[in-house]
């Protein structure tokens, strides 16, 4: 036995293992080897021995043929699970296709199969399976109109209506919104039509209380008609609701009924009274016809008016029989009935004489009218005698016809006194002028001051000439009596100032002697001898006009030294005048100038020239005023100049404030600041807005920005607390952290890393990052990421370490089974291994070296880059270590070890 297995291949052995070690040896590419596999693949017992045969030979076809013909879950699971692999590489057939689908019950599997159906009820079917929202949303988004038509249950099984509503199309969608809007209405059916027919049960029971037989009457219509038009049968209980409404209704006719009664009585009642009360318009408007045919016979008393008179006297006789037929009286009209017919038959006497009446009364309108005070008196007395003839001859008329003239004649009289109303009010005011003024005089002799009074009384004198002959009469009385008067006081006053005359002559050639030297005194001096001397009274006898003209020449010398005073005076307010003429001119040039000069310079040189006026000297008050006129226009239009900029300056400032109180609308109050600054420079930039309103408006665009900056503080203020609590807040959580690290422990580290780095992100978001805290976060990040990077290099060096062991006992570690696409031989990876860490490679190898070196150089100028790891996991992926390869193992070892 010893000896025949020594000969017995080890694929033929009867120990699994060994016929597992046999197929890592056995290549499928060689022919001999490949039926062997093919062989323990098809008929091997082992489930292990037939999954490693079929792996060592890797064709999908067979993996195909294993999975339909092999009985072996765990073989046909090994088959599936190589299938799905590969299902990029070869795609089945519609059987296979239809076996995966049957047999396969994990989601992935069926998410992998789904591209590959195309029968569209089989796509469904496999969506139901899988069961997942998003994979059914999506395959419902592709499909075509008619799919998604199909879709629709599906997507309502999974409550997916509104990806259903989204993605669906246009035409579909309106189709289900259509679906959904009937369905909601069907729905809501019986609850409408059980609200409306009990809201109209509801109002046709409530006409009961209400009387008004026309609304009722037209509701209860309308209600009806809303009836019929109810689906009752929606109604589950359509039989009750129905007889509840016949009852109802019942009871509501019931009620019409006798409202209907009650509505004819207060018709015919209303009846009577519209025609009571047209009656009684008509009354009023057959007065008012009597009235009117009576002032046109009063106003043109003739046959064709007295006829009018009278047929409107027959239309009220006849109206007076109506009112009686309706047992109403009217007394009112009765008695102007009876009183206007009295009235015509007066009328009707008299008539023959009324165009003489009429003619004489008509003269009122042809009296002459005076130009002037003089010819009043004349026009006066031609309208006194018109007056008292027409009076006369009124006197014979009836009451109407004599009130109707009486009329007329006022009016004319009216007229007349409209036409002299200038020449009334001037006698009216001369007569109050005079008396007024022989009063004033009566008191002023009583003063004693008789000086006034002869003055007053010229007055008087020329006052009374302009009168008309009629008005000095009734004045004639008080002018002799006060004349006398003052005819007693003249010759008394000549007696008492004579002498009083001779003694003023002497004080003034005693002041001509003294020969003062004040003037201003002298002036005044002179001043009050020349009233002095006037008080003495009127110069009327030759030799008072002897001493009047002494006196004066005397005055004349004593004023000779005031004049030159006065001369020198005048000189220099001459000379004033012309400075004030040169400053008129800068006045001008500056106002010609205004367009050209900014508002400072204008101002400046405005107030240097109002000064250099209010300097420049006196000047008489005549040239003053001329000098003033031509100044006021100029000055007026500079100041309108200035005025303007000063109103357009506050205008903007004023648009400036409301910018300012827009701004505190917006929530970031650094933006707020910065938007007030730039509005500050915009303020300066301005200029004066006028004394009235500069103040003011600078008030008002400080306190917006004292609010700005008061919440602003505030704000910082809230911030700095709230730094201060997170601060306090981050500094535990700081000290925690640095509590819990294990330094010699590489998760710990890298967890105590994220964690800083987390808390350093909250001290840079809360403005920290210049704190101590910050610094220390950063300092402890530092360390900490050094510690791991040192634990990181010496752990991964020991599973490199380890790595190695088990690769030089032909061990290739699960977590290193990575297939890494190369298309490069072990050899070559080796190679580049060595040529990337500046290793030597055997002499046999130079050439293959050089080769690879090469082709490094052309990939690194193509930007590719290669390290250690991913040439290592390329080299492991070539499968398993064999003698050959361990020789390979061992050059590259020490690039990692």
């Amino acid at each position: 036995m010893i000896f025949s297995s020594l000969f017995t291949p080890k694929w033929k052995s009867k120990k699994a293992s060994d016929r597992l070690l046999a197929i890592s040896q056995l290549d499928a590419n060689k022919v001999k080897d490949n039926t062997i596999l093919n062989q323990l693949a098809n008929n091997d017992d082992d489930d292990k021995v037939k999954i490693a045969a079929l792996k060592r030979i890797n064709d999908i076809s067979l993996w195909w043929q294993t999975y339909k013909q092999e009985n072996s879950q765990p073989v046909v699971s090994a088959a599936e699970k190589e299938i799905f692999n590969q299902l990029e590489q070869k795609k089945p057939t519609n059987d296979e296709l239809e076996l995966l689908v049957k047999r396969c019950d994990k989601t992935q599997q069926l998410e992998a199969l789904l591209p590959l159906v195309n029968d569209f009820n089989v796509q469904v079917s496999l969506l139901k399976r899988i069961g997942k929202k998003p994979l059914i949303t999506d395959f419902f988004a592709h499909a075509s109109d008619s799919q998604q038509l199909e879709l629709v249950p599906v997507m309502q099984q999974y409550q997916l209506d509104k990806a259903l509503l989204k993605h669906a199309t246009p035409a579909l969608a309106e189709q289900l919104k259509q679906q959904e809007e009937t369905r909601k209405r069907e729905a809501l059916k019986p609850i409408e039509v059980n609200k409306a027919s009990t809201l109209v049960l509801a109002k046709l029971n409530a006409l009961r209380d209400k009387f008004d037989f026309v609304k009722c009457d037209t509701e209860y219509k309308q209600l009806e008609a809303q009836w019929q038009q109810l689906e009752l049968d929606y109604l589950d209980d359509k039989q009750s609701v129905v007889a509840k409404y016949q009852d109802i209704t019942a009871k509501a006719q019931k009620h019409l009924v006798g409202l209907k009664a009650k509505f004819d009585e207060e018709q015919a009642a209303k009846f009577r009274q519209d025609k009571i009360k047209s009656v009684k318009q008509t009354s009023v408007s057959l007065k008012e016809r009597g009235e009117n045919a009576l002032d046109a016979l009063l106003l043109k008393p003739r046959a064709d008016n007295v006829s009018a008179l009278e047929t409107a006297l027959s239309a009220m006789n006849a109206h007076q029989a109506e009112l009686d037929s309706l047992s109403q009286s009217d007394s009112d009209f009765t008695n102007f009935t009876q009183r206007l017919t009295a009235q015509c038959a007066e009328i009707k006497d008299v008539i023959e004489s009324l165009p003489a009446i009429a003619e004489q009364v008509n003269l009122g309108k042809t009296l002459i009218v005076a130009s002037d005070l003089q010819g009043l008196d004349e026009a006066q007395e031609a309208k006194s005698q018109w007056y008292s003839t027409t009076s006369d001859m009124l006197k014979q008329l009836p009451k109407p016809l004599l009130q109707n003239y009486q009329k007329q004649m006022r009016e004319m009289d009216k007229h007349w006194k409209a036409s002299h109303q200038d020449l009334l009010k001037e006698v009216k005011s001369l007569q109050q002028d005079v008396t007024k003024q022989l009063k004033d005089i009566k008191r002023l002799i009583d003063a004693g001051r008789y000086k006034v009074c002869f003055g007053i009384f010229k007055g008087v004198q020329e006052n009374i000439e302009k009168l008309p002959k009629s008005s000095q009469q009734k004045l004639e009385a008080e002018y002799q009596l006060v004349d006398q008067e003052l005819t007693k006081v003249n010759e008394w006053q000549r007696e008492i100032s004579l002498p009083k005359r001779h003694e003023l002559i002497e004080e003034v050639k005693q002041k001509i002697a003294q020969n003062d030297a004040d003037i201003a005194e002298l002036s005044q001096w002179i001043k009050v001898a020349r009233k002095r001397w006037n008080e003495l009274g009127y110069i009327a006898t030759d030799e008072e006009k002897t001493l009047d003209e002494t006196f004066n020449q005397q005055l004349e010398i004593a004023f000779t030294p005031c004049r030159e005073h006065y001369a020198a005076l005048e000189a220099a307010r001459e000379q004033n005048v012309v400075t004030r003429k040169k400053l008129i001119m800068q006045y001008q040039a500056l106002a010609d100038s205004v367009s050209t000069l900014t508002l400072k310079e204008v101002e400046k040189q405005y107030k240097q020239l109002k000064q250099n006026w209010r300097n420049a000297g006196e000047v008489d008050n005549k040239n003053y005023k001329q000098l003033l006129a031509e100044l006021k226009p100029i000055d007026n239009q500079i100041f309108a100049f200035i005025k303007a900029a000063y109103a357009v300056n506050a205008d903007t400032k004023a648009k400036l404030v409301k910018e300012a109180e827009a701004c505190l609308t917006d929530d970031n109050i650094e933006n707020v600041i910065e938007q007030l600054k730039s509005l500050q420079q915009r303020w300066k930039d301005i200029g004066f807005a006028g004394k009235k309103l500069e103040n003011q408006l600078w008030n008002e665009f400080r306190a917006v920005n004292d609010r700005a900056f008061s919440l602003r503080e505030s704000e910082r203020q809230a911030k700095r607390e709230q730094q201060d609590e997170k601060l306090v807040s981050l500094q535990s959580v700081f000290t925690r952290i640095t509590q819990d690290v294990e330094l010699d422990n590489v998760d710990s580290l890298t967890n105590s890393i994220s964690a800083l780095a987390n808390l350093r992100d909250e001290l840079k978001q809360a403005y920290l990052l210049k704190s101590q805290l910050s610094n220390e976060v950063s300092r402890t990040l530092t360390e900490y990421a050094a510690k791991q990077e040192v634990l990181k290099n010496s752990k991964d060096k020991e599973k490199l370490i380890s790595l190695f062991e088990q690769l030089e006992q032909s061990i290739i570690p699960a977590s290193w089974q990575q297939k890494v696409p190369s298309e490069l031989t072990r050899q070559q990876i080796t190679i580049r291994i060595e040529l990337l860490n500046e290793m030597g490679s055997p002499e046999s190898d130079d050439a293959v070296r050089l080769s690879e070196q090469v082709t490094l150089l052309q990939e690194k100028v193509n930007g590719a880059a290669l390290d250690n790891e991913t040439l290592l996991k390329q080299w492991l992926s070539k499968g398993e270590v064999d003698s050959e390869s361990l020789a390979l193992l061992a050059r590259i070892k020490p690039a990692f070890v």
